[in-house]
């Protein structure tokens, strides 16, 4: 249920907007618009939220973590209203339509808020009333640049309906509002996720069990190697009664005291012959060991999943959630796409990801496609080599491990790798400059720190691995 005109006249009332300034716009997502407001001794955060379930306008004390990416709205209105001061903030009689009137040095910017649950929107003109820009596009209303948007010109007519301010307790109707919404989203969000989580996971689950049953009648069908072993020891242990280019022989079976008919390859020796079947039977007990393995794998698969069922069931934490999903999110079509140049090496240093290339193309194409700003480079002193990247983790650094990792790389596919040793600088790739016309890949590093590292063929060896 979204706000209605008594409540939104209340909020206002509550809200006392004229006279504060606007620090910072921000989008979380495509339907929610937040405004950091400040006065002296006071700063907070206006949400406007246009989704047609709960359409409204209030201070918030939540953190709205952010979904998209910045939209040409917000930038748009940072560059028109931040550090501008609001001079008015009222609403258009009872049309659900807020008026905040922005005035940043010589220029005033009027915003319009239509707190509307069908027909939602924020429409930002000049004090002409001529439409600046708008969040959602809406050419057959008229609402895109270059429109006119005046609804106090409109022959506005009260409702005849008497809307009355919902029960809200000992607190502020902002406060209520703000818990009661959140509170909302939180719930519809949290069952969402959860309804995506089980889903998955029952698919999961249903796709492990069937992997299990496979697994278990190729076990329970797959020959025995101890008899193929066995027939090898009974050619060996008659070795001296068997005939030369014999292609099968009878024997006896000291175990039940029967006779065995043994095939034989009259091309091989004996000795050969006593060979291929102890390799059958090795090759026959690998892979039930192998396929034992499996099936262990799959039981703790199962388990694990079991166990991330009943969590996903009880769990109220959409953080807990998301990490599971993540877990099983499926990896995304490659149809009607061009697959992606795997270049230079791509390793695993714990939770860091580690880029190498091996030859000045190999650089180059790494620095041109797949090293980002905050990755970081790693490259051998004086010595033509080799480019090595760790790719950033939010809100991590690389480790020392993961550092020495890189290094060891570094002075791997370098000329260096003979001293057993080498200074190395590094730096976060923002901080790498081209050199203009230079030879392919050449960059030069600014901001860079410098490390000493004793070559370590085994760790380089396990990398590789």
């Amino acid at each position: 249920m979204s706000l209605n005109y008594a409540e939104i006249d209340k909020i206002l009332e509550e809200l006392q907007l004229s006279g504060a300034f606007i620090q910072k716009v921000r989008q979380p997502n495509f339907a929610t618009l937040l405004l950091d407001i400040y006065r002296p001794s006071d700063s907070r955060k206006l949400l406007i939220s246009l989704d047609p379930k709960a359409t409204r306008l209030h201070y918030t004390s939540h953190n709205y973590k952010s979904e998209v990416k910045l939209q040409r709205f917000a930038q748009f209105l940072r560059a028109r209203i931040d550090g501008g001061r609001i001079t008015e903030a009222r609403q258009i009689g009872q049309e659900r339509i807020v008026k905040l009137t922005v005035t940043k040095g010589d220029v005033t910017t009027l915003i319009f808020a239509r707190l509307w649950s069908s027909n939602a929107n924020i429409i930002v003109c000049d004090q002409d009333f001529n439409i600046l820009d708008v969040n959602y596009r809406r050419p057959q209303r008229d609402e895109v640049s270059g429109g006119v948007f005046n609804p106090e010109a409109d022959d506005l007519k009260p409702s005849n309906k008497v809307f009355t301010v919902r029960e809200h307790g000992e607190q502020l109707l902002n406060e209520f509002v703000d818990d009661f919404y959140y509170q909302k989203g939180y719930e519809e969000k949290l069952e969402q996720m959860r309804a995506n989580a089980l889903r998955n996971l029952e698919k999961e689950l249903a796709s492990t069990n069937n992997a299990i049953k496979e697994a278990e009648a190729t076990l329970d069908n797959s020959e025995d190697g101890e008899g193929f072993k066995h027939l090898g020891d009974l050619i060996k242990s008659n070795i001296y009664a068997i005939p030369k280019a014999a292609k099968e022989v009878e024997l006896d079976d000291w175990e039940t005291g029967e006779k065995v008919k043994i095939t034989l390859n009259p091309e091989l020796s004996l000795i050969e012959n006593a060979d291929f079947y102890y390799k059958k039977s090795s090759k026959l007990k690998a892979k039930k060991e192998f396929l034992a393995d499996e099936l262990e794998r799959l039981f703790l698969r199962k388990k694990g999943i079991e166990e991330q069922l009943e969590a996903v069931t009880e769990t109220r934490e959409i953080a807990l959630l998301r990490e599971i999903l993540d877990q099983i999110k499926p990896a995304p079509s490659t149809t009607g796409k061009k697959k992606e140049e795997i270049v230079g090496l791509q390793l695993q240093s714990g939770i860091f990801k580690i880029l190498v290339g091996r030859n000045s193309k190999e650089n180059d194409k790494l620095l041109r496609s797949q090293a980002k700003g905050n990755d970081y480079w790693f490259h051998v002193r004086d010595f033509p080599g080799g480019y090595v990247f760790v790719k950033n983790q939010k809100e991590k650094t690389p480790p020392l491990e993961v550092m020495l990792d890189a290094c060891n790389l570094a002075i791997h596919y370098s000329k260096a790798k003979s001293n057993g040793e080498a200074d190395l600088y590094y730096t976060q790739v923002k901080y790498l400059r081209r050199v203009k016309d230079g030879r392919q890949g050449l960059v030069i590093p600014t901001q860079e720190k410098n490390m000493h590292v004793t070559y370590d063929e085994m760790r380089v060896k396990r990398l590789l691995k």
